[in-house]
């Protein structure tokens, strides 16, 4: 016997069937391949990579905004007054621009370098594999010179290949 009451309490059960139905999601199937909004820094290339003989950095630029890179040594006073962004201006006006970060990555860090040959990341004084790997393993003497060679030049060997 429909009352008064009851057309409410029927009119909020079909309310809530309707809401029920129109909030389960229904995968469709017509884009089989939605568009997502993705950051292309995502997918890029990552800018370290080893090739078994150490890691490398591919693109200078990009390797300073990253996690690898070690801050620049303010303790140092050299480190400290190279580690000014105009220094680095200044050398990108006169080399290229990724000699010029290697440059004053490798000047402006107490040990972190960055070979400027062969874009190998490394410490000063770090124990390096040959960069040719022929399968013999030859322990070699290292150079007592070696620190300070790496601290001034860069380059990650003291003999040449």
């Amino acid at each position: 016997m429909p009352g008064p009451c009851n057309t409410k309490k029927q009119k909020r059960a079909r309310l809530k069937r309707e809401k029920k139905s129109q909030s389960t999601l229904e995968p469709s199937y017509d884009d089989p391949c939605p568009d997502i909004d993705c950051d292309d820094a995502l997918l890029a290339a990552p800018n370290i990579y080893d090739p078994g003989t150490g890691p490398r950095v591919r693109n200078a630029r990009e390797f300073l905004t990253s996690y690898f890179a070690q801050p620049p040594s303010l303790n140092d006073l050299l480190c400290a007054e190279f580690a000014q962004e105009e220094i680095l201006q200044m050398l990108c006006t006169i080399l290229s621009e990724d000699m010029a970060i290697v440059l004053w990555y490798n000047k402006s860090r107490a040990t972190g370098r960055i070979c400027p040959s062969c874009r190998r990341l490394y410490n000063i004084g770090d124990v390096l594999p040959d960069l040719i790997q022929d399968g013999t393993c030859s322990p070699e003497p290292r150079s007592p010179y070696l620190v300070r060679e790496q601290q001034i030049s860069g380059l990650c060997r003291s003999r040449p290949l």
